[in-house]
């Protein structure tokens, strides 16, 4: 007969086994646990991942994302209210399918009668006509240097706030108008120019600093926009350019690289203390330039380069850095580069858009551009958009081009065929009468 030494010791034992097995059980099911997290982390939070010189940055897709806002497709039943898609489909396509087409974004708060005819125009003389699918065939693993932008597919969007509107709902007349205009111009791309017209609403919030607030968030949810939808290039057109001539004209031209350096001019900006650091950087060959606009150099003092409201830096490579990689922007190269019409390729703004969102680059959007290209070895110019398409373009929201009202298109002098001009408001007009304006476009 067994002692009790002997029963207590096998019951120790015994205990023993069941807390290591428990103990097991326990370690097991935490690892299962953090697993199940990250897993849920990661379809929550997909990282996008970019790099640049060596250096992996990388920014939460929640911040990127720019929801498609698409017509119900309920159209027998006269359902057309606005969705918004979850999915990140275009044409029918993969949107990896974009990276050879061309996105042209009309960026405006909402729809009126004379927004529409200009938005009308757009659609009419883009060239996106029948270019509804790509012309390179399957091109998921296309890369956008194989085709010019200029020979590119075009899909037309509108960019709009329509969640800006004071109550966006079916008692809002500005906001339904806004929507029945839409629909008619969804109608007339359709079934009159046989492409489609795609919209997307902006986000909801500026990103301080970037943005300015008179604008509120077009220029971030521009680069968001080309973020999420991968196009190859986009044109960024604010609503107040005018043009008087057929848009193809602009969208077709071939604007190689040839010499131009970073900064955007032929010529670095005259010497100066603030620019001792300027390093130039040889242009790289590419089909297509990375960033189209139009700028100038303002020195050192211009506002937006001062301490108020922020200093605008720019994190440049450690091989150009030459012991500090904080560089002020002003100290890069001091030019501005205006957003009211402009040619961003998809990898630059990948780059601009990550980089602001990390902290690398910080600054209003007209400060940062020239810096980003002469920093990051991107090929960028505002000479093709200079001469000879400009025919007035002119900073609003000083002197006489302080108030809306002023902002007319005869203000601008002679008006001459195939010229951009810019400010042009709707606003400018009584009761946005469009006949003002459409005498001056050319189908």
């Amino acid at each position: 007969m067994p002692s009790t030494a002997n029963t207590n010791s096998h019951n120790v034992t015994g205990i023993r086994m069941f807390l290591r097995m428990g103990l097991a059980v326990l370690a097991m099911s935490l690892v299962i646990l953090q697993q199940t997290e990250r897993l849920v982390s990661s379809q929550l939070q997909t990282d996008l991942q970019i790099q640049i010189h060596n250096t992996t940055y990388s920014v939460t897709a929640d911040l990127l994302d720019a929801p498609t806002t698409t017509r119900s497709s309920n159209r027998d039943d006269g359902d057309h209210t606005t969705t918004t898609s979850t999915t990140r489909r275009h044409h029918n396509a993969e949107i990896q399918d974009n990276n050879d087409r061309t996105a042209i974004v009309w960026v405006t708060r909402y729809l009126d009668i004379c927004g529409a005819a200009r938005l009308r125009h757009l659609i009419a003389t883009s060239g996106a006509a029948n270019s509804t699918t790509s012309t390179t065939g399957s091109s998921a693993s296309a890369s956008p240097l194989k085709i010019h932008p200029s020979q590119s597919p075009r899909d037309v969007w509108l960019l709009h706030n329509h969640n800006s509107l004071a109550n966006h709902s079916s008692s809002d007349e500005q906001y339904q108008t806004s929507l029945q205009l839409l629909r008619e111009l969804e109608d007339y791309a359709r079934d009159e120019i046989g492409t489609r017209l795609y919209s997307a609403q902006q986000l909801s919030h500026p990103t301080k600093g970037f943005d300015d607030t008179r604008a509120g968030a077009s220029k971030s949810s521009f680069l968001s926009f080309m973020v999420s939808h991968h196009y190859g290039w986009a044109w960024h057109i604010e609503d107040d350019v005018f043009y008087t001539g057929r848009w193809r004209e602009i969208f077709g031209e071939e604007y190689h690289d040839g010499n131009t350096i970073l900064d955007g001019s032929t010529n670095l900006p005259p010497p100066n203390q603030s620019n001792k650091s300027v390093v130039a950087v040889p242009t790289t060959t590419t089909p297509a330039y990375d960033v189209i606009a139009t700028g100038k150099y303002v020195g050192p003092k211009w506002y937006w380069f001062q301490d108020d409201p922020q200093p605008c830096t720019i994190r440049i490579p450690e091989r150009l850095s030459l012991g500090n990689n904080q560089q002020r922007c002003a100290n890069v190269v001091a030019n501005m580069t205006r957003w009211g019409i402009a040619r961003l390729s998809g990898r630059f703004a990948h780059s601009l858009w990550t980089n602001v969102m990390t902290g690398n680059v910080v600054g209003h959007h007209e400060a940062v551009v020239a810096s980003v290209c002469h920093s990051y070895n991107f090929t960028c110019t505002v000479e093709y958009l200079l001469q000879p398409r400009i025919g007035s373009f002119i900073t609003a929201g000083w002197g006489d081009w302080a108030k809306d009202w002023k902002q007319r298109l005869t203000n601008h002098g002679t008006i001459k065929p195939s010229k951009i001009y810019h400010p042009v408001k709707c606003a400018a007009y009584r009761e946005r009468n469009k006949k003002h304006l459409t005498q001056y476009l050319v189908y």
